[in-house]
């Protein structure tokens, strides 16, 4: 019997085992493949087109342009050489200048007609002309009288920069908005002829960014406000743009209500300047001023403080 008993008990602790290996749950696994973060990017690239005492800059040197009437006595002369003309790329130091005039005169003037274009992202803008140099370099008898003696070969104070002035405007012509860089448009000119043509229409082009400033007080300027001033003169609100500025090219493309950079729009800004023919004094002969050419740009979102501390 206690053998048998003995038995039992085994079978019994087999029997556990076997139905412990067969109780089965229910249940389900979802699994999500393939997450990923990849940071957004900005790319800003930048044209010019140069003009100087009614001349154009092009690959074959200084051109006349419009009436421009060019006598044995004009200057610049046709085809003399020329810089500050290149089409949209990445600016590389000392390669791309905007201004490398070295033999300025009263009277003389100029224009610059410069293309942003911000890619990937929508992005806030900023100008800012940064003075490098600001030197009187040789003293001539006229301007050592003109400044009471006080000029003072190379490095000294020059006066330059109490008379050379500079304009600013968004060049974005007749028609509200930037119909340039359109995929399906093109880049010549599109459908508004007055777009980036160097010429301010006061009527239509918003508010100056600069007017008649002298290049000394040139500071950093944000693009937002003169941006989000041109979305009120030209009525965006009521024309059909998008205030986000996205509107397919149509009407007010490239407008924001906040005065953002659109990506993918190509942004037209003349920059006139001038050396007064009536007030340039002697004081100014033979000084150079230079200057860096900045642009800067920051992601929109998230970023209510752009330029900021």
């Amino acid at each position: 019997m206690k053998k048998i008993l003995l038995s039992l008990a085994a079978l019994g602790v087999v029997g556990a085992v076997v139905g412990g290996a067969t109780v089965a749950f229910y249940g389900d696994v979802e699994t999500s493949t393939g997450n990923t973060f990849t940071a957004g990017g900005i790319d800003l690239k930048v044209d010019s087109v140069s003009h100087y005492n009614g001349m154009i800059c092009t690959s074959e040197g200084w051109q006349p342009e419009g009436d421009t009437q060019v006598g044995p006595e004009h200057f610049p002369q046709p085809g003399a050489e020329c810089d500050g003309t290149w089409a949209e790329t990445d600016l590389q130091d000392g390669v791309q200048k905007y201004f490398n005039f070295l033999d300025l005169k009263p009277g003389d003037w100029g224009e610059d007609t410069i293309s942003l274009h911000v890619y990937n992202n929508d992005a806030w803008g900023q100008f800012e002309i940064a003075s490098t140099t600001d030197r009187d370099n040789t003293c001539t008898e006229p301007e050592q009288t003109a400044e009471n003696n006080g000029c003072v070969e190379p490095d000294g104070d020059g006066e330059i920069d109490n008379y050379l002035r500079f304009t600013g405007w968004v060049d974005q012509g007749s028609i509200p908005g930037f119909q340039c860089g359109s995929p399906d448009l093109g880049d010549a000119q599109c459908e508004d002829p007055t777009e980036g043509d160097n010429i301010y229409q006061d009527d239509v082009e918003g508010p100056k960014f600069w007017d008649g400033t002298l290049i000394g007080d040139l500071g950093p300027f944000d693009l937002s406000e003169v941006l989000s001033a041109a979305y009120v003169v030209m009525d965006c609100e009521n024309l059909g743009g998008a205030v986000d500025g996205h509107n397919e090219y149509g009407p007010c493309q490239g407008f924001a209500q906040d005065g953002r950079m659109v990506e993918s729009t190509t942004y037209y800004f003349g920059l006139a300047w001038d050396l007064d023919l009536q007030e340039t004094g002697n004081d100014a002969m033979t000084d150079t001023f230079g200057a860096d050419m900045i642009f800067r740009v920051e992601q929109h979102r998230n970023n209510p403080n752009p330029f900021g501390p």
